[in-house]
């Protein structure tokens, strides 16, 4: 059985606290110490500290808080939480170290379904960032540059591409392409081989930087993606601010 994942909680609201950490036990993460600052983090036994949670009011925009944190905790993932969107705060915040931000009005089951996410190493982003830059990455026209021509991807692996950039699971990519799941796994480990990547986030970041765009898929009577179009486009637009920054 797999050890639960180590989190650290930091709120100036006690009782919030104590909720979050409710939450967290009985989803499988251990809650090593919550406090009302970044300050007061002590946890001597850093090594096992895989997430920590941060309240919007434990930071401020500049994201110092959070720079010195991760310097005190360099293996843990910090997501930091935001009262509402800000564009500014989120690239400071990813600036200073943070892995992820999201919106306090998420639900119960999608933080802890982005927190799962997190420990798995994706970048967890504000939909609001993608809706902001989805106009944009549907505009954009594309010609496969060398780079892409030299790795012999077939048409069907390069909708794969393109849906992967829109961070669909297998189930949905069958479903919106009219083919089977097993079909979809053997086309992504085919992407994931030639490209060569190792994971299909780094598939649709090496899309998206040669200039392939998110598949534009009709809607079919299933459930959204558990890991949409935001994500990926998002961490991708984030860090394009930061380098230019």
């Amino acid at each position: 059985m797999a050890n639960p994942v180590g989190v650290l909680l930091v709120g100036r609201n006690g009782i919030v606290r104590e909720g979050l950490s409710r939450i967290l036990l009985d989803n499988g993460f251990q809650v090593l110490q919550s406090v009302g600052s970044l300050h007061e983090l002590s946890y001597a036994a850093g090594e096992n500290v895989e997430l920590i949670v941060v309240d919007p009011i434990a930071w401020t925009a500049e994201g110092a808080e959070i720079a010195s944190t991760k310097a005190s905790f360099p293996q843990a993932r910090i997501i930091a939480l935001m009262d509402k969107f800000d564009f500014n705060g989120v690239v400071a915040a990813l600036r200073a170290g943070a892995h992820g931000l999201l919106l306090t009005d998420i639900s119960c089951a999608g933080l802890v379904q982005s927190l799962q996410l997190a420990t798995k190493g994706e970048r967890i982003l504000p939909s609001q960032l993608a809706d902001m830059l989805s106009s944009f990455v549907a505009d954009v026209q594309w010609q496969p540059d060398e780079s892409v021509q030299r790795t012999n991807l077939s048409t069907r692996e390069i909708e794969i591409l393109r849906c992967l950039i829109m961070g669909c699971p297998n189930t949905l990519i069958a479903k919106r392409l009219g083919i089977t799941e097993a079909a979809v796994k053997v086309h992504v480990k085919a992407v994931l081989r030639k490209i060569p990547v190792k994971n299909r986030t780094q598939a649709a970041i090496w899309a998206i930087k040669r200039g392939i765009t998110a598949l534009d898929l009709p809607d079919v009577n299933s459930a959204a993606p558990v890991a949409p179009a935001a994500p990926v486009i998002a961490a991708t637009a984030a860090q394009r601010a930061l380098e230019a920054a």
